[in-house]
């Protein structure tokens, strides 16, 4: 049984430990530790940003445009605010990448950009979109990859440290995994992976991540994505996860007519937030450019 002198020694000692973090909050708040817009009002507000050590998951189903968000916010982030991203691809060439850049930030579609035949408009829209690219700090990258050790190698061959980090593709590098482990237990080693980088790189992380569908029968997704609790280990470590979602492109998939007031409409999902609420942002799909932009 517990003495009265243990308990109370028990009792000081978290009362010590609430105080610290309470110092660690007010010099937090006092320091005015910056954080990065998303350029997506709804997300910054449920979200405050994108912080140093923050790890990101954004997930969705194929075909709803993941890549098409995570250049979207590089754009934002990269040529808008003019901070440093480091974009990896473990999914696209470099080249094709930099063409979704360009339609993206000139709002010409991209089908007209790689074959034509592009406006006297569009060339004028590409030549200063192509401007403010090479002005820009995003370096873009799509070597392939061993595992994490590889990633942050890369990473920190850039010389100066980029306030921001987007690895496209997460479930790319099951290829270079552990061989022993199934395949959600190597996402789910790869997430914990990028949240230590996080934290230890003290920059924020951005991961893109396929969501699995029935093999049976793809066509019979689910209507909503699942929760961060139906991930598993894959959502435990994020400190954000959004999921995109696109009831456009599930309906076309299964042959199902589009309402109208569907028809380039997107759902950003913030599942989960370890410092603020969840909630659910619209968002506006620009499918010719594939471009996501903010409906505030």
């Amino acid at each position: 049984m517990a003495t009265r002198e243990s308990c109370g020694s028990e009792v000081g000692r978290r009362n010590d430990r609430m105080a610290s973090i309470a110092d660690n909050l007010v010099t937090a708040v006092r320091c005015g530790e910056p954080s990065l817009a998303t350029g997506f009002a709804g997300i910054d507000r449920l979200t405050g940003g994108l912080r140093s050590g923050d790890f990101l998951l954004l997930a969705g189903y194929p075909g709803m445009g993941k890549t098409a968000l995570a250049t979207s916010l590089a754009i934002s982030i990269g040529i808008k605010q003019m901070k440093p991203v480091a974009f990896l691809s473990l999914q696209m060439a470099a080249g094709a990448l930099c063409d979704r850049f360009l339609s993206a930030l000139a709002r010409v579609d991209l089908r007209r950009l790689r074959s034509g035949p592009l406006s006297r408009q569009d060339k004028v829209r590409l030549a200063q979109a192509s401007s403010r690219c090479s002005q820009s700090l995003i370096r873009v990258s799509d070597r392939n990859l061993s595992g994490l050790d590889d990633l942050a190698t890369l990473v920190r061959s850039g010389g100066s440290r980029a306030p921001l980090i987007i690895l496209d593709g997460m479930q790319s590098l099951i290829a270079a995994g552990d061989h022993a482990l199934g395949e959600v237990e190597q996402l789910e080693c790869f997430s914990r992976g990028l949240k230590l980088m996080a934290r230890e790189m003290r920059v924020p992380v951005i991961a893109t991540c396929q969501l699995p569908i029935d093999p049976a029968d793809p066509a019979l997704w689910q209507p909503e994505p699942p929760s961060p609790f139906q991930l598993g280990g894959l959502g435990e470590d994020p400190d954000l996860v959004i999921l995109l979602h696109r009831q456009e492109h599930q309906l076309r998939r299964i042959g199902q007519p589009v309402p109208q007031h569907l028809i380039e409409r997107a759902q950003l999902i913030v599942a989960k937030n370890r410092s603020g609420p969840a909630g659910r942002c619209a968002v506006i799909f620009q499918s010719d450019s594939l471009r996501f932009e903010d409906r505030s």
